[in-house]
């Protein structure tokens, strides 16, 4: 019996020890697991952090461009419905050369600045679910989404979240109370937007010639093709490289597609890229403008904002290279010839020696998005390297003036840069905090992947 129970008790020690074992087993398997996620989860963050850094090449063209398109358009804001004898009646022969303070002693951004940190957010939008969950659905998708939100800021619409009576937030911006101020909105924008259909070249809703397609698309050219600066998002996991070259293969087949079906000409995989940035902006100004003139000149800006940023084209260079682009890309397009003339009309203006109110009153207003581009055009060639004179010259005239303001601003604070921009125009100018975020998330990215362990959550918060 005593035996029996001995043995007994030795069956019952051993397994037990065993038991034990298998736990100091799994509890070391589960250790060396940790250790080995928490290593790869290092890695991923080094490499995002590398990531980032090396885009920082690009930040200060990002930042000038976006700052630059604010300062212009808070400038002409004031007088947007001014003809140049008022404007000069009321600031002097000069017209207004300094900022007009609102009631909270800022320069006000007007709809043209709102529209185009939600063209960015939008663009980030895409660029992440893509990324994080595999989502290919068009940009414009999630750029129009991204209006949206916008538009029921417009209206007054504040109930946003993530339950049933509340609108779904496409855009962090829904936060800045400034992003819902009515500030002017265009008709059609609100117009086109109120329908929750998103207009394309293929599709287009109306058929307006408005600046409201040209006045937000400069994020298109500064977010694509940088040139030898653009840095992808990159892990030591072959598996995450794989994934993103894949991601991104499959949103430019998307693009490509839908450029053959518009008949465009030979859009390869690049051409240079340039033709995806063009195409891209084109396609993100036709969500609210369906003429060709309202979204061709959307194309060229982003093609100049783009190679001033980037390529270190001079801005005269980088007008010419975009129209040259634009016989390919809308090669057939009826209207393509009115604004080639109009925009090589700017550029021979440029070297003359009137004055600059009478020069742009040969260019139009600026109500229609061809002579936006054309007084801007104007204005940023012959004042590239004096900011501040560019932005005075695009406001000062009978019409659009915060709108070519704002094109100007882009156009030249792209090839100036942000810390180039003197004082004057950053003190003061409203949500230039806010400004300066999307600038520098558009410059950074999103450096995440379903297949990589790093993870930002302030950026999984906004996009």
């Amino acid at each position: 019996m005593n035996e029996s129970m001995s043995n007994a008790a030795e069956r019952e020690n051993s397994k037990n020890f065993s038991q034990t074992t298998e736990k100091l087993n799994d509890r070391a398997a589960e250790q060396v697991a940790r250790q080995a996620a928490g290593h790869a989860a290092d890695e991923a963050s080094y490499a995002a952090l590398e990531s980032m850094k090396r885009n920082e090449v690009s930040l200060d063209a990002i930042r000038g461009s976006l700052v630059g398109g604010a300062a212009g358009d808070a400038l002409g804001y004031p007088v947007e419905f001014y003809s140049l004898g008022e404007i000069q009646s009321i600031y002097g022969e000069a017209g207004i050369t300094h900022y007009h303070y609102g009631g909270k002693g800022l320069a006000r951004i007007s709809d043209d600045t709102q529209m185009t940190l939600f063209t960015a957010t939008g663009l980030l939008l895409a660029t992440t679910r893509g990324r994080m969950k595999g989502v290919l659905a068009p940009d414009t998708e999630y750029v129009h989404s991204s209006y949206y939100t916008w538009y029921l800021m417009q209206r007054g619409h504040s109930k946003f979240g993530y339950e049933e009576d509340e609108a779904y937030p496409y855009s962090w911006l829904y936060r800045v109370p400034e992003m819902g101020e009515n500030r002017a909105p265009g008709n059609t924008c609100m117009s086109a937007l109120s329908s929750k259909k998103c207009g394309s070249i293929e599709h287009p809703l109306n058929h307006s010639k408005g600046c409201g397609g040209i006045m937000r698309v400069a994020p298109v050219g500064l977010y694509r093709n940088r040139g030898l600066c653009e840095a992808k998002p990159e892990t030591n996991m072959r598996e995450n490289a794989g994934d993103q070259e894949r991601t991104d293969d499959l949103m430019m087949t998307e693009q490509l597609r839908t450029a053959k079906q518009a008949g465009v000409r030979n859009p390869g995989k690049d051409v240079d890229r340039i033709k995806d940035v063009d195409w891209m902006a084109a396609q993100v100004a036709a969500i609210t403008h369906g003429h060709p003139l309202g979204y061709m000149p959307a194309a060229a800006l982003a093609h100049i904002v783009n190679r001033v940023a980037y390529w270190n084209l001079t801005i005269e260079q980088a007008v010419e290279d975009a129209m040259s682009e634009m016989k390919t890309l809308f090669a057939g397009t009826e209207e393509l010839d009115e604004m080639l003339v109009l925009v090589d009309i700017a550029l021979q203006l440029a070297k003359n020696e009137e004055p600059d109110t009478v020069n742009i009153r040969s260019l139009g207003e600026g109500w229609v998005a061809e002579e936006t581009l054309a007084i801007s055009v104007y204005c940023a060639v012959k004042y590239a390297d004096d900011f501040s004179k560019a932005i005075i010259a695009a406001v000062n005239h009978s019409g659009d003036s915060d709108s070519t303001g704002a094109v100007t601003g882009n156009i030249v604070g792209a090839a100036l840069g942000y810390e180039a921009i003197p004082d004057e125009w950053k003190d003061r100018l409203e949500c230039l905090d806010v400004i300066l975020e999307v600038a520098d998330d558009l410059c950074h990215d999103c450096q995440m992947s379903e297949s990589s362990p790093y993870r930002d959550p302030e950026w999984m918060a906004k996009y």
